[in-house]
């Protein structure tokens, strides 16, 4: 393949990332959880189980383009906290709430404005909290 294709592959693909998304996760732990386990065998809770541990809370930022849906967000933040229980220990997660969020700006911003190009691009935040539990 010719530099000039490998360029402009690389430029289609750079496009296409804002509609991609990006998620993030922060974790604070409130006690020690179990060795990690596979993200696959975290449980999803609508409410507390009648006996659980405390593990962490755990938190899911999703950074998308506004083409994505709600459901798309959504499903992002849930894999993205099952896979920060999971590096924990716990085996449960119960979604506490999901703030679909606002359009901000991403990307080269302040830097590429300085530099004389307009590339600042949008992104819809939304953030997604959790508890990570040990379920006996």
């Amino acid at each position: 393949m010719s530099a000039g294709r490998i360029a402009l592959l690389l430029a289609l693909l750079s496009g296409l990332l804002p509609l991609a998304g990006c998620v993030t996760s922060k974790t604070k732990l409130l006690a020690d959880g179990g060795p990690p386990i596979a993200p696959e065998s975290v449980a999803i809770y609508g409410s507390l189980p009648p006996r659980y541990r405390h593990v962490a809370f755990v938190e899911a930022h999703i950074y998308g383009s506004y083409f994505m849906s709600d459901e798309a967000r959504q499903r992002q933040a849930v894999n993205s906290l099952a896979r920060a229980a999971a590096r924990v220990g716990a085996n449960g997660l119960v979604i506490r709430n999901f703030h679909p969020g606002s359009v901000r700006p991403f990307g080269s911003g302040y830097r590429a404005y300085r530099m004389g190009t307009t590339e600042t691009s949008f992104a819809h935040m939304s953030t997604m909290h959790a508890l990570a539990i040990e379920v006996p």
